[in-house]
């Protein structure tokens, strides 16, 4: 009978073993699914990085991987509590427009200064915590008037950056019936909100350099100029929608094998060969070194007045990380003598002190005239010309028509 018990308390106490192993090992398994998630969140994060198009279905596999009814970003004014905006998931237009009005400036989390600090992780226990109160949470207008009509019960996230009084945040809520964000899920949430934070800071980087950009472009495109950059190469790397209309008429200028071209030969051979000294030279060009060129066009239109300028290598290490990239050597502005530079006087005045007369003169220039044809054009005699344009050359830092040209437009770009 003993040998009996001893036989079927072994056998029991295998199959408990059994079945606490098998439990172990399934949760053992959530657990490194949930832990994988995370890492396939990381690198999803970095997509929405460099693309903010993925941040939406960012946001909803971080709703899903919490277990969340509610998850986002939002923006908010760290001194007047005002809303600025949102990008989030499971929430009802007319709640967050109730948010805006009036439960952002009773937001708890917002109202105790010092509670929200970038890179901080907090739940609503951290609001209860802050007042030795395990109820405080529920007690609030914020709860009560706005997040228990949406079964937002229990919250998670926190400050990503903040600068110049408006924070970037993110949030989630789930209801309660799902309970409390768990220590795992607090655990984890803070290694994403680490990396959530970067992808937010380039986010912006990267907005910030595409807004810069595009009003360079639009500006420099509205003052009618043609700008070509070359490669190392010699290679055209871009044109911007004048100089690529200028190409296309095929007049005195054309592209060939991705290459910058005049139509007449031998102001073809004295464009290649100021683009090679550009190339092959330091950074210092030759005084002698010419910068400029006139290319004539066949319909008998004025000439086309071309200046090159060398763009200053990067420092090596920035190089490092360039390679394989092609980088822009020369820029090529092009003017056309008959378009009109829609280059407000009032830039020239400012930036340079110039006087009207003077302003006329360098906007002559510009359009590739001559002294004596501006001189003529500003109703002025070529001495007098002559005399603004030494004044000019004071106030520019500059000591020929060429370098002046190119101190204005690298200026203005």
């Amino acid at each position: 009978m003993f040998l009996r018990w001893i036989y079927l308390h072994s056998k029991y106490k295998a199959t408990d073993l059994a079945i606490t192993t098998d439990k172990a090992n399934k949760s053992s398994a959530r657990m490194k699914q949930k832990r994988l998630n995370i890492t396939d969140l990381i690198d999803q994060v970095y997509d929405a990085a460099l693309d903010p198009d993925e941040w939406d279905g960012l946001i909803h596999q971080i709703q899903t991987c919490f277990s969340s009814h509610m998850a986002g970003l939002f923006m908010q004014d760290t001194v007047s509590q005002k809303f600025i905006g949102s990008y989030v998931h499971g929430i009802s237009d007319e709640h967050i427009n109730s948010y805006d009005q009036h439960f952002s400036k009773v937001n708890p989390w917002f109202t105790e200064p010092g509670l929200m600090t970038p890179g901080r992780v907090l739940t609503e226990r951290s609001i209860n915590e802050w007042y030795n109160d395990s109820k405080h949470y529920t007690k609030t207008e914020y709860y009560n008037d706005w997040a228990k009509e949406q079964d937002y019960r229990h919250a998670m996230g926190g400050m990503l950056l903040t600068k110049n009084n408006v924070s970037i945040n993110f949030t989630l809520f789930r209801s309660h019936k799902l309970g409390y964000y768990t220590e795992r899920e607090i655990f984890d949430y803070n290694q994403l909100n680490k990396h959530l934070s970067k992808a937010v800071t380039i986010n912006k980087k990267l907005q910030q350099q595409n807004f810069l950009l595009n009003a360079t472009n639009h500006w420099v495109d509205k003052l009618q100029f043609g700008i070509i950059l070359l490669d190392r190469q010699g290679k055209v790397l871009h044109c911007n929608r004048y100089a690529d209309k200028i190409l296309k008429k095929y007049d005195g200028l054309k592209l060939k094998n991705s290459y910058l071209k005049a139509m007449r030969s031998d102001q073809d051979k004295d464009l290649q060969k100021i683009i090679q000294q550009h190339l092959t030279q330091s950074n210092h060009l030759d005084c002698n070194t010419q910068n400029s060129l006139s290319i004539s066009r066949p319909t008998g239109k004025l000439p086309y007045s071309l200046i090159l300028v060398k763009i200053k290598p990067q420092h090596e290490k920035s190089d490092f990380f360039n390679y394989g990239i092609k980088t822009p050597a020369i820029v090529v502005f092009i003017s056309d003598p008959q378009g009109k530079i829609d280059l407000q006087q009032t830039y020239l005045l400012d930036k340079y002190e110039f006087t009207d007369k003077e302003t006329m003169l360098v906007i002559s220039l510009l359009q590739g005239n001559t002294l004596k044809q501006s001189a003529i054009l500003c109703g002025l005699k070529y001495e007098t010309a002559r005399w603004y344009l030494k004044s000019i050359f004071d106030k520019t830092q500059t000591n020929s028509q060429s370098e002046l040209m190119r101190t204005i437009l690298l200026n203005v770009l």
